[in-house]
């Protein structure tokens, strides 16, 4: 059985906007969503989502940007699932500027 892996990452995003974008990341799996945690689920695999509470960070006296720090925990995903997963978590949640 695959060990439980926790990954941190933080997100320029809101919870909003995080949740908005949830159907494209969830793919077909079986979606969950409750105050601070989402757990995304297919099969035996299933992967929680913990949201902190919103931040900004104040990139200089005008500019602020939201960001959203969390933990995806894997449960019982293959090291595949995870880099499966992770690429389309990236791909969904990136945001780009030119």
């Amino acid at each position: 059985m695959p060990a439980t892996r926790r990954i941190h990452k933080e997100l320029g995003f809101t919870h909003q906007e995080i949740h908005r974008l949830l159907p494209v990341l969830a793919d077909g799996m079986h979606s969950l969503v409750e105050p601070g945690r989402i757990v995304l689920s297919s099969g035996l695999k299933r992967i929680e989502i913990l949201l902190e509470p919103e931040r900004v960070r104040q990139l200089s006296q005008i500019v602020r940007m939201p960001y959203t720090p969390m933990d995806l925990i894997f449960h019982d995903c293959s090291d595949e699932d995870q880099i499966e997963f992770e690429r389309r978590f990236d791909r969904v949640y990136f945001k780009g500027g030119g």
